[in-house]
């Protein structure tokens, strides 16, 4: 049973996937395979069949040249915002505007442009792509002067695994508007499920869910060696959101100092049942669940590290309400609650604890490695506890049955 309710979200996106492949079957499409360039340091007029005539505005490339499946769009080093464009497909200044993935449409970062020797180098940490929300440029740390900026800056909305994003730095993201608007400062996936690698999503903002990144009804994105930094939410997600119905992949990626009031890096809620795989989860922060929530869902989770992130109530690490996560060879180390569950805190549900440790983490009452209450039953098998830190029950803390397996 989940204590918590959340109001459900009725408002829904257009379809945009949807849109733009109807769009597509009215446009003199270009060769399939066909490669396009983007460069914010070209000049006006480009038809972006190369470097010297790269397209300035990267929403040039998405809407009018980038519709034929297997397209390519390589993208110079440069910041580019969604409101601009020389065709008339968006708005100046227009919050609205996001950067619309296209299923078939591989979308890459990090390239040398024309000013470099050769053009076609790439490398994602040298010549850095960013995707803005900041349509005035005049962003300031914690958040400041962002009134203006983009909801979202990218959307994956309709889409599946075709549809690529790749190295780039999307920041600058918004959600402080009304219904949907409200959600996926960063990125926004409805019903989507876009394949996303070597992306830092960064100092975007939200002011109910998914700071970072938002999964909404059944979006199952493939999220690899990514990083969610200094991301916020207001209510839940501060790094990524799932959203009814969701279990995307998550490979190799790191959340640090993300913030919101339930689940600083992910939030889960209902049946959303991620794979989280080679994660490090550092320095989250909540009101529950400073590294992950988890409200009727089941993650499956493995050789990921929760470590450093605090609570200012419950489940330093993990917060489990009606969840049965599978957690192995995982990490907790650090982390701290202010009331019960320094490492795990778990509330009428049943997860399969194998492999783990737990150590040196702290609590103010009750469970600074693991707390039970309610109907809780996890099973938990070759795990190491030590060294944590509580007034009662320093490893482990049960207001319920359970049962630990011998090693």
């Amino acid at each position: 049973m989940i204590t918590q309710i959340r109001k459900l979200r009725i408002h829904r996106r257009p379809f945009i996937g949807l849109l733009i492949a109807m769009l597509g079957v009215f446009c003199v499409r270009g060769a399939a395979g066909a490669v396009y360039y983007v460069d914010d340091d070209a000049g006006a007029g480009g038809d972006g069949r190369s470097w010297e005539t790269a397209y300035k505005y990267l929403q040039d490339a998405l809407y009018d040249s980038a519709l034929a499946n297997g397209d390519t769009i390589r993208v110079a080093a440069g910041t580019y915002t969604p409101d601009k464009d020389e065709g008339g497909n968006v708005t100046l200044t227009d919050r609205t505007a996001t950067f619309q993935l296209i299923n078939g449409v591989e979308l890459y970062g990090g390239y040398a442009g024309v000013p470099g020797a050769n053009p076609d180098e790439r490398n994602v940490d040298t010549y850095i792509s960013i995707l803005s929300g900041d349509l005035a440029g005049n962003d300031e740390p914690n958040f400041v002067n962002y009134s203006e900026n983009s909801y979202h800056v990218v959307a994956g909305s309709g889409t599946d695994a075709t549809a690529v994003l790749d190295g780039f730095i999307i920041s600058g993201g918004n959600a402080n508007g009304d219904g949907l608007n409200s959600q996926g400062g960063g990125m926004f996936n409805d019903n989507g499920s876009p394949t996303v690698t070597n992306c830092t999503f960064t100092e975007n903002t939200s002011i109910a869910f998914g700071g970072g990144m938002y999964n909404y009804s059944y979006s199952s994105p493939t999220v690899t060696h990514c990083i969610f930094k200094d991301n916020h939410a207001g209510n839940y997600g501060g790094g990524m959101e799932n959203d009814l119905y969701c279990s995307p992949t998550v490979t190799a990626c790191t959340f640090s100092s993300n913030t919101s009031t339930n689940g600083g890096g992910i939030d889960n809620f209902i049946n959303c049942n991620p794979t989280v795989i080679d994660c490090t989860f550092s320095n989250n922060s909540a009101t529950i669940g400073g590294g992950m929530t988890n409200w009727g869902s089941s993650p499956m989770l493995i050789k990921c590290t929760f470590t450093g992130k605090s609570a200012t109530e419950n489940g330093g690490g993990i917060y489990d309400n009606g969840s049965s996560p599978t957690v192995t060879r995982c990490t907790f180390s650090g982390n701290t609650a202010s009331l019960t569950g320094g490492g795990m805190y778990n509330y009428n549900g049943s997860p399969i604890v194998t492999n783990c440790t737990f150590s040196r983490n702290t609590v103010s009452q009750y469970g600074g490695g693991i707390y039970n209450r309610g109907d809780s039953c996890p099973v938990i098998t070759n795990c190491i506890l030590w060294g944590d830190s509580a007034p009662t029950g320093a490893e482990i803390y049960n207001l319920s049955l359970i049962h630990i397996s011998e090693p």
